[in-house]
């Protein structure tokens, strides 16, 4: 994760350079901060947010008025492998569309019940998941667009006015309701699409007008595909919410039969809290959420099958667009979502066949299982994730080059954008010299970078 401490206004922040639109707006957003507050206080209330946001936002979103059951869901879906995963990677823009997708999702649900300021809260929390990353853009608006187009649809009278169950959410009277109006759903579908193409217009217009397209390589699919943790293999993992192809990004433990056994447990909570789901929200809302979790993990697991990994390869290759799918892994975002909200409706369903001696302590080991479950997540990544600053000798350059009044470009050597350095204890990170994207450094406008 490199931050500058300024980041040049470039047209490479709005895609327009050689440079694929990957971090469009979010570098041009992060650039801007920047000079209201110091850049690296800007890194660091990222990270919080992405925390709380997800955290908060999965509390939110589950039909429950039970504490318990909303720190549930909390927890999971703010402390699992796919969160320590990509954060030791370093993909915060991707966390950032995380955080937004279940305030999103709970977007749609209130634009499928009608409810006031549902459109207004649709097009700030897409917008946000587009500002991190353009993949988390997509899947934050896939998992709105099936949780708003998913039949059984409920009548106009019924959406109009929710009735609010003793949960705090809304259910929905079908029986003896007038027919909804053929246009209602059709008005629904068609604003969430548009609403998609707009907030994720930053990055998808430059990338349209790329000269050449977006360039890809069928290799990057098998070098990016989803990898087995364990003894469960790809989709296994994948269900376990990891499966990342970097095995440096592993989180310690997961994969042992210890860890299997213990997130069975929490799988099982999951599922077992799904029924609670169907029958608090609109059945179509439910279905459309597990459509876009299903949808996701045949994704995510779709390089790594040998049926699905030659569809994978034509669809990166040769279709518009087709890149986003490549490092697939991603998409079980919606799948994780999924398991948290079951994990909190299941832990509701379990409290009352708690004793009552020691009802209060098994509730919170509960909430706590996430944790347990991944300990290597507290205390930056037990260590792996520190704040280190750049030497002396970036100042002394970046000055050297503002004094020269010839402009033109910079080689940095030696030419690769991974690099270990030993001011940053070897560990390989984004070249900061080449890091036009994701908050790289940038001197003036004597010394380009490309990523």
């Amino acid at each position: 994760m490199v931050f500058a401490p300024r980041l040049e206004l470039s047209r490479g922040l709005l895609g327009l350079d050689t440079a694929v639109a990957r971090a469009v707006p979010a570098d041009l957003l992060v650039a801007l901060a920047s000079r209201v507050v110091p850049a690296d206080l800007v890194q660091k209330v990222i990270l919080a947010a992405i925390f709380v946001g997800a955290a908060a936002g999965a509390a939110r979103l589950l039909p429950s008025s039970v504490l318990v059951a909303r720190a549930a869901a909390a927890a999971l879906y703010a402390w699992n492998p796919f969160l320590y995963e990509r954060l030791v990677m370093g993909h915060w823009g991707l966390l950032v569309s995380y955080a937004a997708l279940p305030w999103a999702a709970g977007a749609a649900l209130d634009l499928r019940l009608a409810r006031p300021g549902s459109v207004r809260r649709l097009v700030l929390f897409l917008a946000v998941a587009a500002a991190g990353s353009p993949a988390g853009g997509l899947i934050a608006a896939a998992v709105a667009l099936c949780m708003t187009a998913s039949p059984p649809w409920p009548s106009a009278g019924a959406v109009d006015n929710p009735e609010p169950s003793s949960s705090g959410s809304a259910t929905l009277p079908l029986r003896g309701a007038k027919p909804r109006e053929a246009g209602f759903k059709a008005a629904r579908v068609g604003l969430v699409a548009g609403v998609a193409v707009v907030v994720n217009g930053p990055w998808l217009v430059p990338s349209l007008l790329r000269p050449g397209g977006v360039p890809v390589r069928p290799e990057g699919v098998a070098a990016f595909a989803a990898r087995a943790e364990g003894p469960l293999g790809t989709v296994g993992g994948l269900v376990g919410l990891g499966g990342i192809w970097n095995a440096l990004a592993v989180p310690p433990g997961v994969g042992s039969w210890a860890w299997v056994a213990g997130f069975a447990v929490v799988l099982a909570m999951a599922v077992g809290g799904l029924p609670l789901l169907g029958r608090r929200w609109p059945p179509g809302a439910a279905v459309g959420l597990l459509a876009a979790a299903g949808a996701g993990l045949l994704l995510a697991a779709a390089p790594a099958l040998p049926g699905l990994r030659g569809l994978a390869e034509l669809v990166v290759t040769q279709l518009p667009g087709g890149g986003l799918i490549r490092d697939s892994q991603k998409f079980v975002a919606p799948l994780a979502l999924v398991e948290a909200v079951g994990f909190g409706l299941g832990v509701e369903r379990v409290l009352p066949a708690l004793p009552a001696r020691w009802g209060r302590t098994a509730a919170a080991g509960l909430v706590a299982a996430p944790v347990l479950l991944l300990p290597a997540l507290a205390w930056g990544g037990a260590g792996r994730l520190a704040a280190v600053e750049y030497p002396p000798a970036f100042a002394e350059a970046r000055a050297a080059m503002a004094a020269d009044p010839v402009p033109g470009a910079v080689l940095v050597l030696p030419w690769h954008l991974y690099l270990p350095f030993g001011w940053n204890g070897d560990r390989v990170v984004l070249d900061p010299a080449r890091a036009g994207s994701r908050g790289g450094w940038s001197a003036t406008t004597t010394w380009s970078w490309s990523a």
